[in-house]
């Protein structure tokens, strides 16, 4: 019984997800295509705003994929995806600015127990908070 409910619970969930993700790369794909005016890449985006809030000691990489853009506070680290990291659109400088946030949270509130993983398609009973 307890299982058959969990299933019916479970279905609007990925309905939800699936439907939150189509969103995600449907609005990615067309601000791709807007450049930003400053002219900045997703790297100098995600550097300004680190700088801005005073971290300096958290690295900027790119990464395979599109979309894989994450911050990895176990070494550090701002992975940005290939069409995130030297692109100067819209959708990179927002994408890179919302994974500097990640890292300008750790940084400021270093008391609180490490996050590890924070996914978009909620994952496990964290939902997606590991």
């Amino acid at each position: 019984m307890a299982q058959n409910l969990y299933c019916v619970a479970l279905i609007p969930i990925l309905i939800l997800s699936v439907a939150a993700q189509i969103q995600v790369n449907g609005n990615f794909r067309r601000y791709s295509a807007v450049r930003n005016r400053r002219g900045l890449t997703g790297a100098q985006a995600a550097e300004a705003v680190l700088r801005t809030h005073g971290v300096t000691d958290v690295a900027i990489r790119p990464v395979r994929g599109s979309l894989t853009d994450h911050y990895d506070p176990r070494d550090n680290t701002i992975y940005l995806s290939e069409t995130v990291y030297a692109a100067d659109t819209v959708a990179a400088v927002g994408v890179a600015a919302h994974e500097a946030g990640h890292a300008v949270v750790m940084h400021t509130l270093p008391t609180h127990d490490p996050v590890h993983q924070i996914t978009i398609v909620p994952r496990g009973r964290a939902l997606g908070m590991t």
